[in-house]
């Protein structure tokens, strides 16, 4: 899957992922890591991959990578504080949704 994406330029999405049953439950980014899937990430650099909520680690680890929404802004915060992205990620969140 990461060689194709990465010889057709093609952005992978990460919305779930289903890998090994595992007992319990595993945070989405923790189960990302145990499955490889980080390590594949960083074996083929070129390949981008669009994620939820659930990655922003792996956002943050690899951010030429991995795109992820951006963080919610605090309810206190005034309108200089709230990122440009938030506001652009919540209009196309609310057209999706109709």
């Amino acid at each position: 899957m990461f060689a194709y994406a990465e010889a057709e330029g093609v952005t992978l999405r990460l919305d779930l992922w289903l890998g090994a049953v595992r007992p319990g439950r595993m945070h989405d980014v923790t189960q990302v890591r145990t499955e490889g899937i980080e390590e594949q990430l960083r074996l083929h650099p070129t390949v981008k991959v669009e994620v939820d909520t659930g990655y922003t680690g792996s956002a943050r680890d690899l951010p030429h990578q991995v795109s992820a929404p951006p963080r919610k802004p605090a309810k206190d915060a005034g309108p200089g504080e709230r990122s440009p992205r938030w506001a652009g990620y919540q209009l196309f969140v609310s057209r999706t949704r109709r």
